[in-house]
């Protein structure tokens, strides 16, 4: 005869439980959601300063190279143009014999 007069009120507070539950469990998923769409979006944006640091390096060393390719291709040129007057010298020393006829 208790139960009989508890079950409806027990029954509904079983279901404002369930409701109760179900809309906590809501709550803390949709938490959940946004904290890692906010971690997400601020792994891109780092990974977006990675790649923009990265084109920037990479651009400098593209500089650079061409740079001492210059340096290298003018060196060179030096070079040749001492190595043609040191052998220049050599034959204003050392005239070569005239052949006799």
């Amino acid at each position: 005869m208790f139960f009989d007069q508890l079950d409806p009120y027990f029954l509904s507070a079983l279901t404002l439980l369930v409701l109760a539950s179900i809309v906590s469990l809501h709550f803390l998923l949709f938490r959940e959601y946004f904290k890692q769409d906010h971690l997400q979006s601020k792994r891109l944006q780092d990974l977006e300063k990675l790649v923009a640091l990265e084109l920037i390096r990479s651009k400098n060393m593209d500089i650079q190279n061409k740079q001492l390719e210059r340096i290298k291709s003018r060196t060179q040129a030096q070079l040749d143009l001492i190595q043609l007057q040191v052998e220049a010298m050599k034959t204003h020393e050392n005239p070569q014999p005239k052949k006799p006829n």
